[in-house]
């Protein structure tokens, strides 16, 4: 599989606070990526280094196999997309669509304004006097128009009411499945997407928690609750990704592949086992109070 993305050291800081530190990774063309991760998890920083917007401190980036700072010949094949952008002048929306077509090689015109259209959009009305959600769609509407080879999408239904956020993702996967090409898409709410995505990243605190195809998330890890003398004979030499002791009992996540014989042990000692979906994975892989039992929140001070 070809390579769009590919970050080699790559880290990037904001005077002496570290956005992204050592980022490895090699994104996977044409496929519906999302980008995971806590705000200020670096998700953004990570997104305008694909875009060319800015240079990495140390490292290297490479978008179509190329450095994407300064060069045009990768970045009209990329388009960022994020909730409200700050124009110089009070254009109209007619103006915006307009001014995409004339960058934008690719940019279809006709479903723009069909898509201005099934969303009630004026396309005489001023960018500027739009609400923060009808803001978020007109970039997406700009965004997804272009079908650039690699289209980012930072955290794009922000303001957004539920209908118009489904609606969003339908036209969203719909497209993809018409016109393949690179899209990904950061949000912090992985429940909403998961269904459209093909693959995930995970960031927390700058770094890459895990990249993985969204079939393999399903089978990476299981949880499995009972007592607490039992949850931790069970936890002894496995690898654990969460644990918690509750008063009504206790629970741990196992980071590995469910066997036969994990299926046998659990039976002997009285354990449930249950699946772990993507959206849970995440909050386990970024919860930094791993060890932090909540009833503590409730003692009594003696």
């Amino acid at each position: 599989m070809n390579h769009v993305i590919e970050m080699q050291q790559l880290s990037f800081s904001y005077g002496k606070k570290h956005a992204l530190k050592n980022i490895r990774i090699q994104m996977n063309e044409n496929q519906l990526i999302g980008l995971i991760g806590r705000n200020g998890s670096g998700k953004t920083t990570m997104m305008k280094l694909c875009a060319g917007l800015l240079v990495p401190k140390s490292g290297e980036i490479k978008v179509f196999g190329q450095n994407p700072v300064n060069n045009l010949s990768v970045l009209n094949e990329v388009i960022y997309s994020y909730t409200k952008v700050p124009f110089k002048a009070p254009l109209t929306l007619e103006r915006i669509i307009t001014d995409f077509g004339r960058f934008y090689e690719h940019f279809d015109m006709v479903f723009a304004y069909k898509l201005m259209d099934y969303f009630s959009l004026n396309h005489r009305a001023k960018y500027s006097s739009l609400s923060q959600g009808m803001c978020s769609l007109v970039s997406f509407i700009c965004a997804i128009s272009t079908r650039a080879k690699l289209t980012l999408l930072d955290e794009p239904v922000i303001g957004m009411d539920i209908t118009i956020r489904h609606m969003v993702y339908e036209i969203l996967l719909r497209d993809y499945m018409e016109y393949p090409r690179t899209i990904i898409i950061s949000s912090h709410i992985l429940s909403e997407i998961q269904d459209l995505l093909s693959e995930m990243i995970i960031i927390d605190n700058g770094a890459v928690l895990l990249y993985k195809a969204l079939d393999e998330l399903q089978t990476m890890a299981y949880r499995i609750e009972g007592g607490r003398e039992e949850v931790e004979t069970f936890l002894t030499n496995r690898t654990v990704l969460y644990k918690e002791h509750k008063v009504t009992g206790s629970l741990a996540v196992l980071e590995a592949s469910f066997d036969a014989a994990a299926d046998k042990e659990c039976k002997q000692l009285n354990l449930s086992l249950s699946k772990v979906t993507p959206e849970e994975l995440y909050i386990y892989k970024t919860n930094d109070r791993k060890e932090m039992d909540i009833e503590c929140l409730w003692e009594k001070q003696i």
